[in-house]
């Protein structure tokens, strides 16, 4: 019998996932009855063991609270007959985009995460340029292994039988699921990182920038907000944003007078006035220089209310 190598998956926290068929399987049917194969990712835990999974590769013993995930189309069947009161969860799940694999070596270590880099997802203007992973172990035993245990249960139920937003349920409770094992791996790896305290800061700023960005603001407004050094809050931001902190707000002010364009009937000099500036050619010329255009064309090209 071979051991499981250590292998890790990355699955991207905005995966779809979407729960196909779950079981319960007990003693050696129907495992050992034949090879298995589904176009989905399975993952296995065991409630009582052993259970002797023979996959393409290896041939393991899987023991009370273990944990196992499958790839589409691999096959696996039992190498050898068990107990009959051994059993484990099943469930079948298509995930879009798929879990990628990976092995620990060629991950870079969750202490070095690069937090500006992570940061810019916070801007309401801004992309995500980084998507976090939840890292998935092909075989792993879990610290809270009751608690997973009584989700895989509730997930078979709902499965099992069907009612109301049955599927819509199936997912949330997949996701917890996973969301569980990946966190016992961090845990269990060490992985955790606690979050540098000028990141807290940042947040707070963007949150007060994204609700007040049409309001007055000056230094006193961030220093007496924030309880912050006016220059501790620009070093911040700039850090974490790459941006300084009047760039972001022209930005929001210039997504919300582009909404408004699209979507009311307001003069530019109102929508000006309505988003922060108290001189319509000053919001004119930025404008321009952020969408290339000027209010009027932007609504011409694209707005029902200009045509």
């Amino acid at each position: 019998m071979s051991h499981s190598q250590e292998i890790w998956f990355k699955m991207s926290r905005l995966c779809r996932l979407d729960v196909k068929w779950t079981g319960f399987d007990q003693g050696n049917t129907p495992l050992a009855s034949y090879e298995h194969s589904n176009p989905y990712y399975e993952i296995l835990m065991v409630t009582e063991g052993p259970i002797y999974l023979q996959t393409e590769s290896e041939q393991l013993e899987l023991v009370s609270g273990d944990c196992f995930l499958l790839t589409p189309w691999e096959r696996h069947t039992a190498w050898k007959l068990t107990h009959e009161h051994a059993g484990f969860f099943w469930v079948q799940f298509f995930a879009t985009p798929g879990p990628s694999l990976c092995r620990p070596d060629e991950l870079p270590g969750m202490e070095s995460i690069n937090w500006p880099d992570r940061s810019r997802q916070e801007l309401r203007t801004g992309q995500d340029e980084e998507v976090e992973h939840l890292l998935l172990p092909r075989h792993f035993q879990p610290v809270r292994r009751y608690e997973l245990l009584n989700l895989f249960e509730k997930l078979h139920g709902e499965m099992e039988h069907p009612q109301g937003y049955f599927r819509y349920r199936s997912s949330l409770l997949l996701g917890q699921i996973l969301h569980l094992i990946a966190e016992d791996l961090l845990n269990k790896e060490q992985l955790r990182t606690v979050v540098p305290a000028a990141f807290l800061a940042y947040r707070q700023l963007v949150n007060l920038l994204n609700e007040s960005y049409n309001r007055e603001l000056d230094r006193d407004f961030f220093e007496r907000e924030l309880n912050r050094k006016y220059e501790y809050l620009c070093h911040i931001f700039k850090k974490y944003s790459g941006l300084s902190i009047f760039t972001y707000i022209h930005q929001l002010r210039i997504q919300r007078a582009q909404y408004l364009l699209l979507n009311s009937e307001l003069e530019v000099k109102q929508i000006a006035e309505s988003v922060g500036f108290a001189d319509p050619y000053y919001f004119s010329r930025l404008f321009k220089r952020f969408s290339l255009c000027s209010p009027t064309d932007f609504r011409k090209q694209n707005g029902q209310f200009g045509k």
